[in-house]
């Protein structure tokens, strides 16, 4: 069968604008960026991971803590901000927006070294944690319980 049609164009992201994110530009990559600025503030964020088909617009660090998966970071098209979040499980633990470059970083530092939910929050106040994250965060029992606390209500 023939088709008159075009073939389908492949998408292609939305490029990083540099008058919003000069300093991604600078570093290569938003990775290389927030490595950069965990440096600055002698955080390790260890192998920040890159996505190699677009590595202005997303980044990922893994943490040491088991079960918890790499909290993903991802920029803004229209404006200046970073997205974070973490996850465990399956369960969304930790998420925020902001657009300082070095709160981030202490965030990412925080969910890479195992900090508790509430210790990344106080080092990076834009971090939004709720009730079922941090009864996950204690344990399964925990969080079935807060689970079926919350549905009760």
């Amino acid at each position: 069968m023939t088709s008159k049609s075009p073939h389908s164009a492949r998408h292609e992201p939305t490029r990083a604008d540099p008058d919003l994110y000069p300093d991604l530009e600078a570093a290569g990559s938003l990775a290389a960026a927030l490595a950069l600025a965990a440096a600055g503030q002698g955080l390790d964020l260890g192998a920040v991971l890159s996505n190699d088909s677009d590595p202005l617009r997303t980044a990922g660090v893994t943490s040491t803590t088991p079960g918890r998966e790499p909290c993903w970071i991802f920029i803004g098209s229209e404006s200046r901000w970073f997205d974070i979040n973490g996850s465990s499980q399956g369960v969304r633990l930790l998420s925020g927006s902001t657009s300082d470059l070095g709160e981030l970083a202490r965030a990412a530092a925080g969910w890479r070294n195992g900090a508790r939910l509430r210790e990344i929050q106080d080092g990076a106040p834009f971090i939004e944690v709720n009730e079922l994250a941090e009864a996950h965060e204690r344990g399964p029992a925990e969080a079935v319980h807060g689970t079926c606390r919350s549905s009760i209500r």
